[in-house]
């Protein structure tokens, strides 16, 4: 399988334009009816913020790194309601975290002056009833919206939200709709920033002295696992953005034909399904260091990507937490295209073939895996590796 039918991608395409369809029609819906959208937003005013999302653990790395950077330009007070399991996530001590209960006191309260919602119709659990009443007490409301193609979830998704702002055009709830949600509410940010820990920073300075890293050699992080492509795995389909483990080894070797560099390969625990089989097909693991389960946290992976050179990774976690430490990455996109799901860096190098892609937007999928992941070839990325570490550091 070389191309994807030509009618499976008419069906994609028509799935993908209904959605932004009705995007549109929610947005007009919104801009002709809601009065709010005539309330001229004060920013002097806005001094306590309720930022609510019940998204993934990848969204919470965003959102987190977007805050602390508004927190270090702006003299402000941000509380954050998300799920319970989020919240492990969360070190820096200047975001306040709430249940859903608190939040609701705090509104009662008059404690917040505005509320930013990350994809209000996502989660039930953080977004209920009485929630959305309660808001109508807060001076400011700004929201986002998305499309799930769920009849049973349509009119909680599309129930009118009053907002005074809406973010338009959606983008898949990436990191541009955080930034332009707090571009609404006129708190400008250049970049988002990651809170390091000293445990983080004490770890990946051990780590690396352990593991024999000079200063002068090159570090690259090869990151090929994800949390979806393990999802896909496990339930025995197709992962949609799973780059083949024998070109991972490949790319590999061909990266320790430069002899000042070495290679770390990261991921979690049950990534290993990947990783081990990346570690036993490369030729010299001499000057490569195996650290899938060994890293305790995301503050710790932080401060070891930090002192890499350069990252290659999927569409995933990983990509994100490298241009939030400002290192240079090379993505690897699957069933997303760039424009909507990228960082917010223009130091990497996004690797996706428009004509090979099926643009699906799911987990798993056959037509993602077999003909655009597959096209994506060693000397590509080899290539954009080398393209990072001469463009930032002079050499290699």
């Amino acid at each position: 399988m070389n191309e994807i039918p030509l009618l499976e991608k008419a069906k994609i395409f028509m799935i993908n334009l209904i959605k932004e369809y009705i995007k549109f029609v929610y947005y007009l819906f919104w801009v002709f009816i809601d009065p709010k959208k005539f309330t001229k937003i004060n920013k002097s005013r806005i001094k306590r913020i309720l930022f609510i999302s019940g998204g993934a653990v990848g969204d919470v790395y965003n959102i987190v790194a977007i805050i602390n950077a508004v927190l270090d330009k702006y003299p402000i007070n941000i509380t954050l309601l998300t799920h319970e399991k989020n919240r492990k996530f969360v070190k820096n001590p200047a975001i306040h975290l709430v249940s859903l209960d608190e939040a609701k006191k705090m509104i009662d309260k008059r404690k917040i002056d505005a509320a930013l919602l990350l994809d209000p119709g996502r989660e039930r659990e953080i977004f209920d009833k009485e929630l959305f009443f309660k808001l109508l007490k807060v001076p400011y409301v700004i929201s986002t919206d998305s499309v799930r193609m769920d009849p049973r979830k349509l009119i909680r998704q599309y129930f009118p939200i009053l907002a005074n702002r809406k973010v338009y055009p959606v983008r898949a709830n990436g990191p541009n709709s955080i930034l332009n949600l707090f571009k609404l509410a006129h708190l400008n940010i250049d970049l988002p920033k990651f809170y390091f820990t000293k445990e983080g920073e004490k770890f990946a300075k051990n780590f690396l002295n352990n593991n024999g890293v000079k200063k002068w050699e090159r570090l690259i992080i090869i990151h090929p696992g994800a949390g979806k492509i393990i999802k896909a795995l496990n339930e025995g389909r197709s992962p949609a953005h799973l780059w083949p483990e024998e070109r991972w080894a490949k790319l590999i070797d061909k990266i320790l034909d430069n002899k000042n560099v070495k290679v770390i390969i990261t991921g979690i625990k049950s990534e290993e399904i990947i990783t081990k089989r990346v570690y036993d097909l490369i030729k010299d693991k001499k000057r490569v260091i195996y650290s899938v389960g060994k890293v305790p946290d995301v503050e710790s992976l932080a401060s070891l990507v930090k002192r890499a050179d350069a990252t290659v990774t999927p569409d995933t976690s990983m990509s994100h937490i490298s241009s939030h430490v400002e290192t240079p990455a090379v993505i690897l996109y699957g069933s997303y295209p760039p424009e909507i799901v990228s960082p917010i860096s223009s130091a990497n190098i996004n690797i996706y073939h428009k004509n090979k892609a099926h643009d699906c937007r799911k987990y798993a999928c056959s037509y993602c895996y077999e003909i655009h992941m597959k096209s994506i070839s060693v000397d590509e990325v080899y290539s954009a590796v080398i393209r990072l570490i001469m463009q930032y550091n002079n050499s290699i």
